[in-house]
């Protein structure tokens, strides 16, 4: 398992962080902002909240663990669609096979592995937080 987890945050960090960074981008945000505050915090509680305690949490009860984090990561996607769709990038995310729907679905499964493996909700919220700021 351990090793999932490296393997998912090395597909991170090269297709987000390292082309940022070879790009001459910043790599974190330099003054704060309402739409800083909705990544780094609202975002990360309302998604976990509602797919790791109130979905996936659910869904564990009836199925494997497993199963429960993959159907919850769908809904993970199926929740980005409609933000993709009002930034016109929704085609651009649904058809592009390393970013968009594929990197939110693969993210989503370490978020519910966190939250799985600490026994907490605010597992996956911190992890949903780390992940943003990079």
């Amino acid at each position: 398992m351990a090793h999932l987890g490296r393997g998912i945050g090395f597909l991170i960090a090269l297709t987000g962080i390292i082309p940022n960074y070879l790009q001459g981008n910043r790599l974190l945000p330099t003054e704060f902002s309402f739409p800083l505050l909705n990544v780094l915090v609202i975002a990360p509680l309302f998604e976990e909240f509602l797919l790791r305690g109130a979905i996936q949490g659910n869904l564990e009860k009836g199925y494997s663990f497993w199963n429960a984090n993959l159907i919850s990561s769908v809904f993970f996607v199926i929740l980005h669609i409609p933000g993709w769709y009002f930034m016109g990038v929704l085609v651009d995310n649904l058809t592009n096979p390393f970013g968009g729907a594929l990197s939110i679905f693969l993210v989503s499964l370490a978020f519910g592995y966190a939250a799985h493996r600490s026994r907490s909700v605010m597992g996956g919220v911190l992890a949903h937080f780390l992940s943003n700021l990079f």
